[in-house]
């Protein structure tokens, strides 16, 4: 009777990029999928009027030809369309060549890199539709006696707001901590790093100042020469 190998391998193990890749399609996805989700939903409910959701903050539909925050609206639509759609599947393909060179370490990286491209999906699907991208976020205050509007977004928007913030935050580099190497003397005792003084220990086994070792002193351990 013949026995299974313990060593062999029982299953197959998808790759760690395959695992990376998890990550961005989910993301990416719920991006996308929350976005169109509420431009339809506001396209088919709030067309036409105003919701106020709470003071400084409405629900208004808009449609914006240009780009996030309403940037080359007033451009003819000759030339802005095809400019849109180039701009985004290049950033999209850049997007997706950045997070295949990712490492698995660039955990904040994957993952605003996953949020941009929702986002820069959610919209691109608008511009390809219909020309043009809902908008239906209103924040607005009241400064120096006028009522000011920040211009309309939606989730897609969001989704690459947060992105870029985390792009921003993974430039800092994180401070790493000092490592203290513990090694053992000759003797069996604990010596913190290579060349650190050895205390002297005077009558009664308390421990005086640090004992160097004078320059020709032999290393532990070492051979000593003995002449006849």
């Amino acid at each position: 009777m013949l026995m299974p190998d313990a060593t062999a391998p029982t299953g197959t193990k998808a790759s760690p990029f395959l695992r990376r890749l998890v990550l961005l399609l989910a993301v990416s996805a719920l991006v996308i999928l929350a976005d169109q989700a509420t431009k339809r939903a506001v396209e088919r409910n709030i067309r036409g009027r105003t919701v106020r959701v709470m003071p400084g903050f409405d629900l208004r539909y808009a449609r914006n030809p240009g780009a996030a925050w309403g940037l080359l609206a007033d451009v003819g639509e000759r030339y802005r369309r095809p400019f849109f759609v180039g701009v985004s599947i290049l950033a999209m393909a850049f997007i997706v060549f950045t997070y295949a060179r990712a490492t698995a370490e660039q955990r904040r990286l994957r993952l605003a890199l996953a949020l941009i491209l929702g986002g820069a999906i959610g919209n691109f699907i608008d511009r390809m539709a219909y020309g043009y991208v809902v908008d239906f976020v209103d924040w607005h205050a009241r400064l120096f006696g006028r009522v000011r509007h920040w211009p309309t977004f939606n989730i897609a928007d969001a989704g690459i707001t947060v992105g870029v913030l985390l792009l921003a935050l993974d430039l800092f580099p994180r401070r790493a901590r000092p490592e203290v190497v513990a090694t053992l003397d000759s003797r069996g005792e604990r010596a913190e790093g290579e060349g650190s003084p050895r205390p002297c220990r005077g009558e009664g086994g308390r421990e005086g100042p640090p004992l160097e070792d004078p320059p020709d002193a032999k290393p532990d351990g070492a051979a000593v020469e003995v002449r006849k």
